[in-house]
């Protein structure tokens, strides 16, 4: 990262690369989501694959969970399965009636989250993926989940252009992020839970290029300290 030079490539996958997930317990091993249908294990030391799990469809999402026992993998058709790393294969499939955007755990590896197309958030018991709790977070998509490094927070961003921030242990909206002009992509928590990223995309038009919007604010009390423009010309 101090030279953005490339160290490594990994090969192996045969169709488009769609996400990645770093394992949280070791920091050498990621994981990664193909739309050749397969989900693959990689040792960043060799740049060698070390499993290849094959799944239901074309997967676009991935996350690995915090004591890095999981891997949650979503496809295009809203399938998500859950892979046993250890064991190396599918542990359980379920396909939503709705479209999942983002997943996610609780620290304790107890829950399972999602963000959907209905707006909400809404948290299972893991590993069964049995309904727990519905909230109803955005008036749109819910496009984006993010939960801070200790997991007391997480926050979503919507299509409503808000984002917002919820307390885990009573699931309740505790701030309200209104800065963004058009639907929220992407949203990050330091590590450190001070501070909170949230970006949005604005197509280009006739008379003017496609820009990214970015906005880093504090999260206790909600001042901006940071705006900034990208464009894409």
């Amino acid at each position: 990262l101090k030279n953005n030079k490339s160290v490594g490539e990994l090969k192996g996958h045969t169709d488009a690369v769609w996400q990645l997930s770093w394992d949280p317990t070791h920091v050498n091993r990621l994981a990664s989501a193909s739309k050749d249908s397969t989900v693959r294990i990689w040792d960043a030391r060799t740049n060698k694959s070390t499993k290849k799990i094959e799944t239901v469809g074309q997967n676009i999402t991935i996350k690995w969970s915090p004591k890095g026992n999981y891997i949650a993998v979503g496809n295009l058709k809203d399938v998500v399965s859950i892979i046993d790393v250890r064991a190396g294969k599918i542990l359980i499939s379920r396909k939503f009636p709705f479209m999942v955007h983002a997943m996610g755990f609780d620290m304790s590896e107890t829950y399972f989250i999602i963000t959907t197309g209905n707006g909400t958030l809404d948290v299972m018991q893991f590993p069964k993926i049995a309904p727990a709790l519905t909230i109803e977070a955005h008036t749109g998509h819910c496009h984006c989940l993010e939960i801070a490094k200790d997991g007391k927070l997480l926050a979503t961003g919507g299509a409503d252009a808000l984002v917002q921030l919820w307390d885990t242990t009573e699931m309740v909206c505790v701030n309200t992020f209104s800065r963004l002009d058009s639907p929220v992509r992407s949203i990050s928590i330091s590590h450190d839970s001070k501070y909170i990223a949230s970006s949005c995309h604005q197509d280009g038009t006739a008379s003017k290029d496609p820009e990214s919007r970015i906005d880093i604010s504090e999260v206790d009390s909600g001042i901006s300290v940071h705006t900034g423009i990208v464009n894409h010309e």
